[in-house]
């Protein structure tokens, strides 16, 4: 039985790895740093979560003391450009119409994922990053959204992009789809698993059906 179906945001139901890699470029020209991300396929080879790990430890960054700067800029640099993928609100809106609720679940700010969703006019139960919810791959946003839903975590599919979208899954005791259409390339999502894996949003709609 599945009851409701939780969506990473960023990379997932948005588009908006082109726009983080190039931000990383433009912060890193900023400090007049080299990037040490070159180009997309790169950075799909390159990112992880969680994300100040990769900003530390991949990019150079110091994220004690540059994370304020590097958080308000990011938000300032991706005004106006959260997209959602063009085949996800017609998902969703299939979803709901098979009786399986939908949700999102994230490590972003959940003020801009509302303030997208109320600009197409969605409405959606979002839990995002803030005080009591810690970033994935802690279950955090997971468990308060199914909360919210009113469902059991063992009756849901959590769907992510990232390899710690898997672990805060399992960790919730949801299943785990993981498309690769995100920000992570699909070879490194393929050999972890989970219980669906979609390159195409074609391989999600069978693989979700499989999973009523």
């Amino acid at each position: 039985m599945l009851e409701a179906i939780l969506f990473d945001w960023d990379g997932t139901s948005a588009d908006t790895g082109p726009h983080v890699f190039a931000f990383q470029q433009y912060i890193c020209a900023a400090r007049g740093m080299k990037c040490a991300v070159t180009n997309y396929a790169d950075f799909r080879r390159k990112v992880y979560d969680p994300f100040p790990h990769y900003y530390q430890h991949v990019l150079g960054f110091d994220w004690e003391k540059d994370h304020g700067w590097i958080v308000d800029t990011f938000q300032e640099f991706m005004k106006g450009k959260y997209e959602l993928h063009p085949f996800i609100q017609p998902l969703w809106q299939e979803l709901q119409a098979m009786g399986i609720k939908v949700g999102i679940a994230s490590s972003n700010l959940p003020s801009v994922i509302n303030n997208k969703l109320s600009a197409e006019g969605i409405t959606l139960p979002i839990v995002g990053y803030g005080p009591g919810i810690r970033s994935k791959p802690y279950p955090d946003s997971i468990l308060a959204c199914a909360t919210i839903m009113g469902v059991q975590p063992a009756a849901s599919l959590y769907v992510g992009d990232m390899p710690t979208d898997a672990e805060a899954a399992h960790a919730a005791g949801m299943r785990c789809a993981l498309v690769g259409w995100g920000f992570k390339e699909p070879a490194a999502l393929q050999v972890l698993h989970p219980d669906i894996f979609a390159e195409r949003i074609e391989q999600l709609h069978r693989g979700i059906l499989s999973q009523r």
